[in-house]
Parts: structure tokens; sequence; C-alpha cells
């Protein structure tokens, strides 16, 4: 199998993971090449336990038997990297019926940071969902892993919505007797055509308030915000949106998981944006607005943004105005024709605000 064509055969696919082989090229011409097994190789399943057994050592990678190595690569339902004679990485996968489980990927340490775990994470995901394009695909990341499946858009789901198989794949975990409350998390492919909107005006009577709260103090800790929100802070702002007028907030979910959201309310008399506007009963404030990373890339973001006009626009409300310092945000705000207004915010004057006329 091709898998150069195969990645290609997405855009998102070779977006993220087709590769310029002119920077894989040694002095030497050798160059990535990733496989299944071919009735040549012999002793295949030697070499990878010898890569797996190196892996292990830094206590991040779980380890692998030669006969399980061996039935993965007779049953193709693994992946060789050779850079030109020598394997320096390995993917596999394991087919539960309904579900299918991306195992550990393992890179030689010396050929790390070049992409080829990137590049494999990307080939054994494509080769999965072009032969069971119905199933679910599921992976247990680890530290280095997580990133690349994060991209493939993969996200975390709750444990209480476990297939039961991999609850019983567990046999062999330490944390067993611990679960549900254990270390070990599972991130599921998300497929957009499943997700769900729902609308509402009081966060705290749906089903993804504690969801919505734990999102919430997720997004903000990272850049370009860096904002450490404590669980009573998180809840007090909840709260405070019931003395807002037209509270609006749309949620995306897929099964029982929040994927992303979107809230505002009309602006009132006394609010810092108020005081730099003229209109504020006319007025709308989009307060706040995120998406999980791993559901990112999907149009979500985009799919919750134009949610949220049309419901402030059948409000009667004149105008919407937000606020970001997110280059991702500020894209998608101009993609949605807000015009970017000619002041900031008097916090750290890196918040441009944002006007749409509805």
């Amino acid at each position: 199998m091709n898998f150069e064509l195969l990645l290609a055969s997405t855009q998102r696919g070779k977006q993220q993971f087709t590769m310029n082989c002119k920077n894989l090229t040694t002095q030497g011409g050798a160059m990535l090449l990733v496989r299944e097994k071919q009735p040549s190789d012999v002793g295949l399943e030697d070499q990878i336990k010898v890569l797996v057994d190196a892996d292990m050592q830094t206590g991040v990678f779980v380890g692998k038997a030669v006969a399980e190595i061996r039935e993965e690569l007779d049953l193709g339902k693994s992946l060789v990297a050779f850079w030109g004679q020598e394997i320096v990485g390995y993917v596999s996968y394991r087919d539960w019926g309904q579900v299918i489980e991306i195992m550990t990927i393992f890179v030689k340490e010396e050929y790390r940071s070049r992409g080829i775990g990137q590049y494999l994470g990307g080939c054994i995901f494509f080769k999965i969902k072009n032969s069971c394009p119905s199933k679910k695909i599921v992976v247990l990341p680890n530290k280095l892993s997580k990133p690349i499946f994060e991209k493939l858009g993969f996200c975390y789901f709750s444990k209480a919505i476990m297939p039961d198989i991999l609850r019983d794949a567990c046999g062999g975990c330490p944390e067993k007797n611990n679960f549900p409350i254990c270390h070990c998390n599972y991130m599921e492919y998300l497929r957009p055509q499943k997700v769900y909107f729902e609308v509402l005006s009081d966060i705290t009577k749906s089903q993804f308030e504690n969801q919505y709260i734990h999102l919430y103090q997720q997004v903000w800790r990272f850049a370009p915000w860096y904002e450490d929100w404590s669980l009573d802070e998180v809840v007090s702002e909840v709260e405070g949106y019931k003395t807002k007028r037209n509270p609006v907030f749309i949620l995306a979910y897929c099964e029982s998981r929040l994927l992303g959201f979107c809230c505002g309310y009309s602006a009132s008399s006394n609010s810092e944006l108020s005081q730099k506007l003229t209109a504020p009963d006319v007025d709308f404030y989009i307060s706040e607005f995120a998406v999980i990373s791993g559901a990112r890339l999907h149009g979500l973001g985009n799919q919750l943004l134009q949610r949220m006009i049309e419901s402030v626009r059948s409000l009667g409300i004149k105008h919407a105005y937000c606020r970001t310092k997110s280059r991702e945000a500020i894209h998608l705000f101009e993609k949605n024709n807000f015009q970017q207004l000619d002041f900031t915010s008097d916090d750290d004057n890196q918040r441009h605000y944002f006007k749409l006329e509805l």
C-alpha cells in the first residue's frame, strides 16, 4: 500500500502528514519508507522487539512480546518505518470489534524530532479510516503521542462512556482496581458528522454544566491567555450569567462529550464594552468562545459562531461585539464579516475588539 497516496487522498492528510522527502534524505541517499510486512522480510519481529525494549527503558512506553509483534505483522495490523535498511519506527492497532485501538508509536531515539512519529501516526490512522470507515478509532496516548493525535482530530472522552471492551482490556493495568479514578485517559477520533448543537439561556440547567466548567478552566490556561481560573471563580462566572440580559449559550457536543461553546449577553450600561460604544441597549457581547484542542480544524468554531450570530439576530439586536487576542479567533471573526475596531482592551492592549452589523 502506498501511504503517500493514501495520506494525500484527504485534504487534512495532505496538509498535516505528507512529508517532504528532501528533508528525509541522508548523504547516503536513504529516506523514510513506511510499509507493512512483506513476504521477503526475515526476523522483522525480533528487530522491532529491540526497538520496543529500548523505548521501554524511558518509562513512557508499554512493552510488547515477540509473539504479539509477530501476530500484528502477519495480520497486517501494523506499519514499520525504515530509514534506508534500518528500522526506526513501529506502530500497530487492535481490532476490538466495533472499536479499533491504535497502540503505542515507537521511534528510535536518535531519529526523533524529525516528524517520523507524526508520520507513523498519520499513516496508521488513515490506514484504519480507509479500511474500517464505520468503526470507532481510539487511542491511549502518552505525553509524546498526545499532540500527534490531537492534530488528527482525537479528543478525550469520559470514562463513564468507555466501551466495555476497552474496560476489559484494562486487565493487565496496575490501576485497574482504581478505575475510573486512574491516570489512563482514552482519546477518540471525532467524526464531524456526529456533532450536535444546543442553544440555552442557562448553562446550570444543562447536562454539560460540569464539562463546561472544566473546559472553561482548561482553555484559558494556555497561550495566548495564560489565565489560571479556580473552580470557585468559574462557578461564580457561570452564576453571574443569571443576572445578564438575554444570556445565550451555544454548546457543541458529540454523544456525551462537550466539544466547545460560545456564549454572550446583551451589554449593560456599566460594562467596559458599553463605555467604549454608543448604544448598549442594542448591542450584544460575545464573551466566551472555546473549542477543545482535539476537536479543532473541523470547522466547529465557525459553526458555533454562526449559530450565535443567528441567535443574536433573532433577538432583534443590531450589533454584536467581541474581543480576543487569539490569532485563530481573529481570523474566524474576520471570516464572518466582523470589522476590527480602532481600540484595544485597557488591561493589556492585546485584546482587539470586533463589531458585526446584524
